[in-house]
């Protein structure tokens, strides 16, 4: 593959120190790249009885062709591995943005499998052709900001790009994450653990090779359309100017389509007040906004906030150190965030671990004598930031949680797991009973949330905002799915359908290397697949239809969904929380909503239907994995289908 991709795959076996490098073309006109390539060699080199944090458990990097570029917001780099969090333990998925990928690119390679464990702490050392194993014993108990500083200035290099973990991912916290500059981080699946369980600290890289382009003219041309339409978009001033800062109005106030607490409420009064204080407090702080490479969007800010420090703000901790903990301190959420980041930690999870903990002791079923003195009030300073340093440290009650929400209440007691919100080891952050579809959406994905399916263009929200949006979207789900119910969130027909059209756009991305918010399958959802194919095109020189890109999503999607099977997960499994369908919403404008059963499984019918699975398992069915290319998947799902039924039989 001499355009377009590096042209390499980079394997590093940390208990042996030995290195491989096989040609990416093995994979390549199959997969493409990024989540393609990392799901086939996920599949292929895990079986059922490898554990994640088991020497011979693969930590896999990549990018796709579209990835460095030049293409606008080519930038990703797909992180995947068996979850520590989850249970039992299926894919865990992540993503970073940042610069790290390209280098990896730059320097030859479009992915990196990571296998073994050091016998003392290490790190890779990539510069082009050279690949070392270094020892970082010097690098151990610094936190993510100080090892990337550290790395470079070893190297004697600024331009050096890192990815590692902190002191969590050092003590096997299955929430941490793996980081790269001041604000990436792949997390939520616990990938941090996984690098830790690896006595990996961290990869450095250094690319100068560069990539070749087929057609630079014709990529540029191409590239100046995407350029043209992101600006165009009515998303890019919201993300451009104010990044994530009017999330706290949006989510609370004005559509309370998010949860309070532990799910303890979707209308935070507070929320209209707050929502004009993050606006303020991101002009009072922000010091510039910057973005990934090839990025003209920027929605990322750096602030620099007295008597914290400086640091990025983007995302999450809106919501995970505001509502979802009673804080209305935005410096303490600033402060929180920029822990988790140092330390390496998921501050999705955090905060969903604190607000079990501000449930529980709100409600008299914990004191402060079960969390080692600390008084789990709602919005407590205290309680907020001893939490996050317990936590990393694994330090009294925070060693129990370090196992991640779903195994720490367990081991917690106190009949905490009563009061979860999850499913399958996934931790929901957006409330689902008003959302049916988005519900639908987190429950047949891979990783078990709504994000990596598609989180960006679920009808329904666009729906429910009322005026033009809402007639757009009943007209744009009447042309794309054949009805426009496939846009109200009262109704399930169509639904199945969408969901598999926008999580096929979202894994697109994936693929391909782009982000999520700003490329092809995004800003333009009446012909999605012609930029992104296009542009794929001119970058390699691989003449493709957009029947083929999505015949090659198609089979990234069939394969992982057999790697599920393989660990034993069927229809059943793909399911939301049983209060989503149990309890409706108390307050705010979907107060009453909740999901119902039979709906909620039609919807299901409709979704494999539309998959071509089996309807009555939710597996890829033989055919359908052979139409798709994967016929020694197809065989291997027989022969344990076949084992099982014996099994059962006997």
């Amino acid at each position: 593959m001499s355009f377009g991709w590096a042209g390499k795959i980079l394997r590093v076996n940390l208990t042996s120190g030995r290195v491989l490098k096989e040609p990416t073309e093995k994979h390549a006109r199959h997969y493409l790249g990024g989540r393609g390539i990392n799901a086939r060699i996920l599949y292929e080199e895990t079986g059922p009885g490898i554990g994640s944090l088991e020497p011979d458990s693969p930590l896999i990097f990549g990018m796709g062709p579209l990835g460095g570029t030049g293409v606008f917001c080519g930038s990703r780099t797909e992180v995947v591995s068996k979850s520590p969090v989850r249970v039992p333990e299926l894919i865990g998925q992540g993503g970073l943005g940042g610069f790290w990928g390209s280098e990896l690119k730059f320097a030859g390679y479009d992915n990196l499998v990571v296998q073994g464990r050091a016998e003392k702490p290490a790190y890779i050392w990539i510069d082009d052709e050279s690949v070392e194993l270094r020892n970082a014993s010097s690098l151990w108990g610094l936190d993510t900001f100080e090892t990337q500083t550290a790395l470079q200035n070893e190297l004697e290099d600024p331009d050096v790009q890192v990815v590692c973990i902190g002191p969590a991912g050092e003590k096997l916290v299955r929430i941490s994450t793996i980081s790269h500059g001041i604000e990436h981080a792949a997390g939520k699946s616990g990938m941090g653990a996984v690098m830790g369980a690896k006595n990996l600290k961290a990869i450095a890289v250094r690319g100068t090779l560069g990539i070749q382009l087929a057609d630079f003219d014709k990529l540029m041309e191409l590239n100046d359309e995407l350029y043209r339409r992101i600006l165009e978009s009515p998303e890019y001033e919201y993300w451009s100017k104010l990044g994530n800062a009017k999330t706290i109005g949006e989510s609370y106030a004005q559509r309370t389509r998010d949860h309070v607490g532990n799910f303890e409420g979707n209308y935070w009064p507070i929320a209209d007040k707050l929502a004009e204080e993050a606006l303020r407090f991101v002009e009072r702080y922000g010091v510039k906004k910057f973005g990934c490479r090839s990025c003209p969007v920027h929605c990322t800010h750096y602030l620099s906030v007295p008597g914290v420090g400086a640091g990025a703000l983007v995302c999450t901790p809106w919501l995970s150190f505001t509502a979802r903990v009673w804080n209305t301190d935005l410096k303490l959420m600033f402060e929180a965030n920029q822990m988790c980041h140092r330390y390496g930690l998921d501050s999705l999870n955090v905060g969903a671990i604190i607000a079990l903990l501000m449930e529980l002791y709100s409600k008299g079923v914990i004191t402060a004598e079960d969390t080692d003195g600390i008084a789990m009030k709602r919005g407590s300073r205290e309680a907020i930031l001893a939490t996050i340093r317990k936590i990393a440290k694994r330090e009294g009650f925070g060693d129990v949680f370090a196992e991640g929400l779903q195994m720490g209440a367990e081991r917690f007691g106190k009949g905490a797991q009563g009061y979860l919100v999850e499913e399958k080891g996934a931790l929901f952050f957006t409330d689902y009973r008003a959302f049916p579809g988005m519900a639908l959406s987190a429950a047949v994905s891979t990783r078990g949330d709504h994000i990596k399916s598609g989180e960006f263009g679920h009808l329904e929200k666009n729906y429910d905002w009322g005026g033009a949006l809402a007639e757009e979207a009943r007209a744009f789900a009447k042309k794309a799915f054949g009805t426009e119910k496939a846009a109200i969130p009262g109704e399930s027909e169509g639904k199945g359908t969408a969901v598999a059209f926008y999580i096929n756009m979202s894994t697109i991305c994936d693929i391909l290397g782009t982000c999520n918010n700003f490329t092809p399958p995004v800003i333009d959802k009446e012909t999605p697949l012609r930029l992104p194919t296009a542009l794929l095109s001119a970058a390699t020189g691989v003449e493709m239809t957009e029947k083929e890109l999505l015949n090659i999503t198609e089979r990234v999607i069939a394969l992982e969904r057999a790697f599920l099977v393989r660990e034993g997960m069927s229809r059943k499994d793909d399911m939301v929380h049983r209060k989503f369908f149990t309890e409706p919403i108390r307050d705010g404008m979907y107060k009453g909503r909740m999901l119902d059963r039979k709906t909620f499984e039609k919807m299901k019918d409709d979704y494999y239907k539309a998959r071509r699975w089996d309807v009555a398992t939710g597996i890829p069915t033989k055919e359908r994995l052979e139409e798709l290319g994967l016929r020694d998947v197809a065989d291997e799902l027989s022969r344990s289908r076949k084992l099982q039924s014996r099994e059962v039989e006997g």
